[in-house]
């Protein structure tokens, strides 16, 4: 807010979406700085002229074959790309599906959306979005099968879930099913982390300033707030989402904790070298420079070294040194740094704390990227391109999964949220029967205590069903 205003601490519920054009019209400086960045461009139209990918001088790039034999191809004709599939041992075989939708913003990777059943937004019907088979990985310059496909392929038809197109964008429009969407926007939008500004919006209308109240400005909220907004998709694992919630319902300013519950391996929370591509919020926690800030004057966030409206490649090369600076002072710099050529305060402070305090290296879930680890220690293991894989779940014994989402919750919901995360673990990627009977007495416990859902009466079900109790299953579901 302005002078004489209060923040406001969260939007009322009557408050509703306008869209970035509203706030473009005041904020055009501030919108167009936050255009270029990652958030920004995180879903797009493919536009050749812009496009980071390469190809050969025929248009088409690399043949890239899956082991179960299916090959694919991309290639540009005029201003479209498309993705070839074909099969060496099917020579008269050929499919050729067209590219809607970038996914990515082009700093690690930019994979590739279809839409089957009409372009979204353009009628009533809208499409159903799958992923594509190839990726285009920056960083190595070259094309390859996309984050999974190594594991299992679905070749054109895996489906976009409201989760991942809701971290990828703005609110998308979407009708109960796995992937059918009305309409979808083009880029993270404004009001994902300010909420919905039509209150906003109708107060300078009448008259009011462009820093009127009604609006959420993360920079006011408590610093537990202020992660919160940050975390809808900055903290990624098995997520449950409280009863009449899902990804795109969620409002700055009000506790995630109320809205979901996001759990991970108590293993995958400790490893001191493997992380996720989107483990930012987590293993910043794991960092003393967080941890002793909390309750103090300057208390960490992640907008205590990240200005979310401006590209990090547009900052000053000085900007993380003087970030960390700011707390640490040039005396502790010489306190902290171990290079021996730090002997000086100027020479301390004259080198690159990022490089030397946190790590780049590759990530546990998508290969061929070099991303920064956000776990700060004074002496981090050796940087390396570590292999993609799921290495963290490929154990024969259960793992303990802990809820990062906010407070920690207790009782029979808490008991409701882990069955249903915990089956998601089996499901996905973890498929140890040991699982079933903790699932089973989870969720039997949860509907005992009075929890009516139906996330989890099916996940009983399945569970049942898992352990051959299919009488028991079939009167669960």
């Amino acid at each position: 807010g302005g002078p004489g205003t209060e923040p406001v601490a969260a939007a009322d519920d009557s408050w509703t979406y306008v869209g970035d054009g509203a706030c473009q019209q005041c904020h055009a400086d501030l919108a167009a700085s936050f255009a270029r960045t990652g958030m920004g461009r995180s879903l797009s139209r493919f536009d050749p002229d812009t496009a980071p990918e390469q190809f050969g001088p025929d248009g088409a790039g690399p043949v890239v074959c899956s082991d179960d034999g299916w090959c694919y191809q991309p290639f540009v004709r005029g201003d479209s790309l498309f993705q070839r599939e074909t099969r060496r041992d099917m020579p008269d075989y050929a499919r050729v599906e067209a590219v809607d939708y970038v996914v990515g913003s082009g700093n690690a990777t930019r994979s590739y959306l279809m839409a089957a059943g009409g372009a979204p937004g353009a009628d009533a019907h809208g499409a159903y979005l799958t992923e594509m088979p190839l990726t285009w990985y920056v960083d190595r310059e070259f094309w390859d099968l996309s984050p999974g496909y190594d594991q299992r392929s679905l070749r054109f038809d895996r489906p976009i879930t409201l989760d991942c197109l809701t971290c990828h964008n703005a609110r998308p429009g979407h009708e109960p099913s796995q992937n059918y969407f009305t309409d979808v926007p083009l880029g993270i939008s404004c009001e994902r982390c300010h909420g919905p500004g039509s209150a906003h919006v109708a107060a300078f209308e009448a008259g009011g300033s462009p820093s009127d109240s009604r609006i959420v400005n993360p920079a006011s909220l408590d610093p537990g707030r202020q992660l919160d907004v940050c975390q809808q998709c900055h903290l990624t694992g098995e997520t449950v989402y409280a009863a009449g919630e899902d990804a795109t319902t969620y409002r700055p300013g009000r506790p995630l904790a109320a809205h979901r519950s996001v759990f991970v391996s108590q293993a995958s929370l400790d490893d001191p070298v493997q992380f996720g591509i989107a483990s930012h919020a987590e293993r910043m926690m794991r960092s003393e420079c967080f941890t002793a800030s909390a309750g103090t004057d300057r208390e960490m966030t992640c907008t205590t070294c990240h200005d979310p409206h401006t590209p990090t490649a547009e900052l000053p090369a000085d900007h993380f040194n003087v970030t960390c600076a700011s707390c640490h002072g040039p005396s502790a710099h010489l306190d902290a740094c171990s290079r021996p050529e730090a002997a000086t305060v100027e020479l301390a402070t004259a080198g690159d704390c990022v490089s030397c305090h946190m790590r780049s290296a590759g990530t546990s879930d998508i290969p061929h990227v070099a991303f920064t680890d956000h776990w700060i220690r004074r002496d981090p293991p050796p940087s390396e391109r570590a292999p993609a894989g799921r290495t963290d779940t490929r154990g024969t014994t259960p793992y303990t999964l802990v809820n990062l989402a906010g407070e920690r919750r207790s009782g029979p919901e808490a008991d409701a949220d882990l069955a249903v995360a915990t089956f998601a673990l089996y499901e996905t990627s973890h498929p140890l029967p040991a699982y079933l009977p903790r699932i089973t007495r989870l969720a039997r416990a949860a509907l005992a205590a009075g929890v009516e859902r139906t996330d989890v009466r099916v996940t009983l079900g399945r569970a049942l069903a898992g352990r051959d109790s299919l009488a028991a299953a079939r009167e669960v579901l």
